[in-house]
């Protein structure tokens, strides 16, 4: 018999969500809270999605998909700092290593060619996984930018997998969709 087991994570009350339209031109400024839950190790994904059209007179220009979201937010994997931010991207997975129990906020700037009046629809997507799929993303990942082989080989790197007595993974997540528009 092939057998794998893993739990649905609970929701996650996101609250105090500002969007700061007014101190920067070229960005949108977004600000929320939650409450990572205690006694547990908690990991999340941050995606945001707009549906955006502008009118250029003679030409309507849209934009569908997930936004470019930067950060300096420590719980955030890390980069070569570029124009002041050390996370850059359309979607970002974190842990609660550094805030485990507390209230977290979060802070981001959203690059757009899009004022945020443009947008009819503009959702915050928040998921909460379970250590098994954190464990398969991350290994994934890892596999993906070391374990291909190149022109002089890669280095074997084993994706998780908490099948017993089989492939695969079973994983789970809890995603929500805040809608800041409409």
């Amino acid at each position: 018999p092939i057998s794998a087991e893993t739990f649905i994570p609970d929701d996650i009350t996101v609250y105090n969500i500002d969007v700061d339209t007014i101190s920067h031109k070229d960005k949108i400024g977004l600000t929320f809270s939650f409450d990572d839950n205690t006694n547990q190790q908690n990991y999340y994904r941050l995606k945001l999605y707009a549906n955006c059209e502008k009118d250029m007179g003679y030409l309507k220009a849209f934009d569908k998909g997930y936004l470019v979201m930067m950060s300096n937010d420590p719980s955030f994997p890390a980069d070569i700092p570029w124009g002041g931010y050390t996370f850059i991207g359309n979607k970002v997975v974190f842990s609660d290593d550094l805030f485990n129990g507390q209230q977290k906020i979060i802070t981001l700037d959203v690059q757009s060619e899009f004022e945020y009046g443009e947008c009819d629809t503009v959702i915050i997507e928040f998921s909460t996984f379970s250590d098994d799929t954190y464990s398969y993303y991350n290994s994934l990942r890892d596999h993906a930018g070391k374990g291909e082989l190149g022109l002089f080989g890669g280095e074997v790197i084993p994706v998780y997998s908490n099948v017993e007595k089989g492939l695969g993974v079973l994983i789970s997540t809890n995603a929500q969709q805040i809608y800041l528009k409409p």
